[in-house]
């Protein structure tokens, strides 16, 4: 049953006319054989029972004189009928008075005691006929006959029955093969087209209809199948189109004119307006329109709230056939001068926010129909998104422009400040160094005390307003890297020369670095302000104990050179670490601890001064130049500043050490 299904359409309507032929055939021919099987015994017993008469008549003298050989004689006379094997002539009391047989077959006729009609036995047929002479019954004649005739006859009507058969079933194939074509031509023809449109993605074609019937309803079917799929992807693809184009932009007027210009290539016959939501004036006002006099339609939107504002409030699209016979429409002269007249208003909503109405018009009566009602409202929904993506950027851009304004002032204000602090600051402490030398007289312990404690507390604030100056100029990314090499040996020792004096506090500075320390290539002086930043942390926060310097050179291998194993390649570090003994930071401000202006203590009964912008620096800098900065601290346990960056080593060279570290 598979193998047939898998048969061509042809190949099935040929089958199946060639089948209903050969089977009506088949069936015309066995119900003609089987009606001469049931006649044909019938016919020839009729033959017999007639043989049987005139014998039966011819022999009833031999009977009446018993003459034997006269009816022996009579029955001789059966050899002119060959089918006829054997025939008996009883007398009344049933014994056998004349008797014949064709080839020595001596069965005798089965005569029953009823003598009406015929019977068949072993394949013969027999007779049994009374002999009656002027009203008396003399006895029985009783004939045989075989079907050999029968058969012979049989034999040929099928082999006449075959014949047809074949010759039909001929016919049968040539005329199926011409009026399956009425069906199959079309069905083919259908499948054709499909498989080109299913591999060509056409679907402007169209299937031809050459009836009215079933197949006919079919192609009408495949049409407006292609049709609707036709449509819905001119649909998705002018979708996509408009969603790319307005998505192209964020801003908001270069989104309206796209939006309006692809809406026109989709619907030429409608001029498109657009409002927008204006939560500062509470109004929908006007902003984008296509195919009106765009200006007499801004005077138009200040006659009063109209259909766009019912869209509005309901949030649902609004449907109107004729403008003018709707008392909702706001300026009517409007609409007549512009020769509008139906309407569909389509609210765009992001999240369940209106942001405003997209609005279509046309200058004649038109009947919005749900497809165009469906392709319009996703339309709107791509458009309020895009829309208000315009909008949030509008927003962003400018809080951005607001704020790069405000940093802008700030970072005048700081600099102009820190300039203006720091002039009399050294006018202040010019003065202070010139009383303190003695150049306005002699000075006393006490004022000589005092004047140092001027010179300190004037020294912070001239490094409180470096600080902000260095933050300054670090927002406004004013900032660079000057890379140089130099000798990290000397460099440390330079940097341990400016400590070597004598502290107010029970206070140990220890450095520990190698006398054989290699050159380094990186902006010298940034370098030495993070880790000045770090030490005078690390001194102003601790009264008593020690504060440790060191440098080691440490060598970090990526994944790939670990497989490789190539540890001449590995990246190499410069570490420093700045350990004090000092009050430490509590667990909780360590993650904000290099945040600008951020301090541990931050109350106004503070013991530490300060501004909270050092540790600030120390990260800014340390990243630009390619390293990172780390602490552990436990509150009463001191603290440890770790800061590792980036070195190259160029060609060997000899750094002079004339004293050992200690």
């Amino acid at each position: 049953m598979q193998r047939f299904r898998d048969i061509s359409i042809r190949g099935k309507l040929t089958l199946i006319i060639m089948a209903t032929s050969g089977a009506a055939l088949l069936l015309a021919g066995a119900s003609f054989l089987a009606y001469e099987s049931a006649t044909f015994p019938q016919s020839v017993a009729q033959n017999l029972s007639s043989v049987a008469v005139v014998i039966g008549n011819n022999s009833a003298a031999a009977i009446v004189f018993d003459d034997k050989n006269a009816a022996n004689e009579i029955l001789a006379g059966l050899r002119a009928t060959p089918n006829i094997v054997s025939g008996y002539i009883y007398r009344k009391d049933w014994t056998v008075f004349a008797r014949y047989a064709r080839e020595g077959r001596m069965t005798p006729p089965q005569c029953p005691t009823q003598l009406d009609g015929y019977h068949v036995v072993d394949n013969h047929v027999e007779v049994c006929h009374p002999i009656v002479f002027r009203g008396e019954k003399l006895g029985t004649i009783g004939l045989r006959s075989d079907l050999r005739e029968w058969q012979a006859r049989l034999w040929n009507y099928g082999q006449i029955v075959v014949a047809i058969l074949a010759l039909s079933l001929v016919v049968a194939f040539a005329v199926s093969a011409l009026l399956q074509r009425v069906v199959s031509t079309p069905i083919l023809s259908l499948a054709k087209l499909a498989r080109n449109v299913s591999n060509e993605h056409d679907y402007s074609v169209r299937a031809s209809k050459t009836s009215r019937d079933e197949i006919g309803v079919l192609v009408d079917g495949f049409n407006d199948m292609l049709d609707q799929i036709q449509r819905h992807l001119e649909r998705i693809t002018a979708l996509r189109e408009i969603d790319r184009a307005i998505t192209s932009t964020l801003d908001l007027q270069a989104v309206l004119y796209l939006l309006l210009g692809k809406i026109d290539l989709l619907l030429p016959y409608s001029a498109t307006t657009v409002r927008l939501w204006n939560a500062e004036t509470g109004k929908l006002e006007p902003v984008a329109s296509r195919n009106i006099d765009r200006h007499d339609w801004l005077l138009s939107a200040q006659k009063g709230p109209g259909l766009p504002h019912v869209v509005f409030e309901t949030k649902l699209p609004l449907i109107i056939e004729d403008v003018h016979a709707d008392p909702r429409a706001a300026a009517p002269g409007f609409l007549h001068s512009q020769g509008l007249v139906s309407y569909l208003g389509i609210p765009l909503v992001v999240k369940e926010e209106a942001l405003g109405v997209l609005g279509f018009y046309t200058k004649e009566k038109h009947e919005f129909s749900s497809d165009e009602i469906e392709l319009l409202t996703t339309l709107a929904r791509q458009a309020a998104i895009a829309i208000h993506n315009s909008q949030l950027y509008g927003a962003m851009a400018k809080l951005a422009a607001d704020l790069s304004r405000s940093n802008k002032v700030k970072g005048e204000f700081l600099s102009v400040m820190s300039h203006e602090f720091r002039t009399p600051l050294n006018v202040i402490m010019g003065y202070v160094a010139m009383i303190k030398d003695g150049l306005y007289g002699a000075v006393s312990p006490a004022l000589e005390e005092a004047l140092a404690k001027v010179m300190s507390r004037a020294r912070d604030q001239l490094t409180m307003i470096a600080g902000i100056l260095q933050a300054t100029q670090i927002e406004a990314e004013r900032v660079g890297a000057e890379l140089e090499p130099f000798s990290l040996r000397e460099f440390l020792d330079d940097l341990r020369s400016n400590y070597e004096v004598r502290l107010e506090k029970d206070l140990a500075i220890h450095w520990s670095y190698s006398p054989d320390l290699p050159a380094i290539t990186t902006d010298r002086e940034k370098l030495k302000h993070v880790l000045q930043n770090l030490i005078n942390n690390a001194i102003k926060f601790t009264d008593k104990g020690s504060v440790t310097i060191s440098a080691t050179i440490r060598q970090e291998a990526t994944q790939q050179e670990e497989r490789q194993q190539a540890i001449g390649n590995r990246q190499q570090w410069v570490e420093f670490s700045v350990a004090d003994t000092g009050i430490g930071i509590p667990e909780s401000a360590l993650p904000n601890i290099f945040d600008k202006f951020h301090q541990v203590d931050s109350s106004e009964t503070r013991v530490y001064g300060g501004v909270g912008l050092g540790l600030y620096i120390v990260k800014q800098y340390t990243e630009l130049l390619g390293g990172s900065v780390a602490i552990e601290s436990r509150p009463g346990n001191g603290s440890t500043f770790t800061v590792r960056i980036p070195y190259a080593t160029p060609e060997p060279q000899s750094w002079s050490a004339d004293r050992p570290a200690s």
